[in-house]
C-alpha cells in the first residue's frame, strides 16, 4: 500500500483520517502544521500528502508552493462550501495542483479519493507541475 502523510491541526480529524487510512492497509504518519510537513517530506518519501488548508505556522497554500517540485501527490481539504472563504480556498488549492475535498469527510469518500489518486494513469504529481506551467 501507500506511504501517506496527513497534515492536520485538528486532532479529532487527524485521528479519524489516520484510523481510516491505516485500517485500509496504508502506512500513515501525521503532523500538525506545514512546517513539520515540510521537514517530513524532505526526510522521507511519501506517495500521498493529505493537508488541511488553514493551519498555524504554515498554511496549506504555502506548503503546496514549497513542495511543488517534489514527486508527491497532494489532497487538500478544507471546510468546503460553508462560506465564500472555504470555496475560494479549495479553488486556490486546485489551481496550485492539489486534488481537493471538502470537510466533513466520510471514511468511504476519503478512501475512494485516495485510491483514485494512487491509481491515476497520469500521476497527479505531474499534473501539479503542469498547473505551475513547469
Amino acid at each position: 500500500m501507500a506511504n501517506i502523510l496527513v497534515v492536520e491541526d485538528d486532532e479529532e480529524m487527524c485521528s479519524l483520517m489516520l484510523t481510516i487510512l491505516s485500517q485500509a492497509g496504508h502506512e500513515v504518519h501525521s503532523v500538525g502544521d506545514g512546517v513539520e510537513a515540510l521537514r517530513q517530506v524532505n526526510k522521507e518519501h511519501y506517495d500521498l500528502l493529505i493537508t488541511d488548508i488553514f493551519m498555524p505556522e504554515m498554511d496549506g497554500f504555502t506548503l503546496l508552493r514549497a513542495i511543488r517540485d517534489l514527486p508527491v501527490q497532494v489532497l487538500a481539504i478544507s471546510a468546503g462550501f460553508q462560506n465564500v472563504t472555504s470555496v475560494m480556498s479549495l479553488c486556490m488549492a486546485g489551481a496550485l495542483g492539489a486534488v481537493t475535498m471538502s470537510k466533513p469527510i466520510r471514511g468511504e469518500q476519503l478512501l475512494q479519493k485516495v485510491e483514485e489518486m494512487l491509481h491515476s494513469p497520469l500521476p497527479l504529481a505531474l499534473r501539479r507541475k503542469e498547473a505551475w506551467g513547469v
